[in-house]
């Protein structure tokens, strides 16, 4: 299956090591860097992404948008944690704030998370994961 691998920063075609029948999750495996991490389809592909309308952030040119997030009010990220779209999250280990744009619900309660982070750019986060 191709995944994005957010260690190496690129997309591979990575091979299934186990799929959970609890919980649906499929486990995929890095051909570069060797790490283990969970199949989460593209969210422009899935019709089932959940939107807020009322919560949708406006337009935001790339030269303002880190200084158009109201970073006084974001949330630590933890892949625990849930979120909506327009959050203001701050990724400790990047040192960087993003926006949530839009959120996906995953089986077992989880959610996947389209974020754009000031120096990062868009990423994809889980959420709602067992801790």
């Amino acid at each position: 299956m191709e995944q994005y691998c957010s260690v190496c920063k690129a997309r591979y075609d990575m091979s299934v090591v186990s799929e959970s029948s609890d919980d649906g999750v499929i486990w995929l495996k890095c051909p570069n860097c060797q790490g283990i991490l969970p199949h989460m389809p593209d969210i422009a592909d899935d019709a089932e992404t959940t939107e807020v309308a009322s919560a949708e952030p406006g337009p935001v040119s790339d030269e303002t948008f880190g200084e158009e997030l109201d970073t006084a009010m974001a949330k630590p990220y933890s892949p625990t944690g849930h979120y909506a779209v327009g959050d203001v999250l701050y990724h400790r280990g990047w040192g960087d704030h993003g926006l949530v744009l839009e959120r996906q619900e995953l089986p077992g309660g989880r959610g996947l998370l389209k974020v754009r982070f000031v120096k990062q750019g868009e990423m994809q986060l889980v959420e709602g994961a067992p801790g």
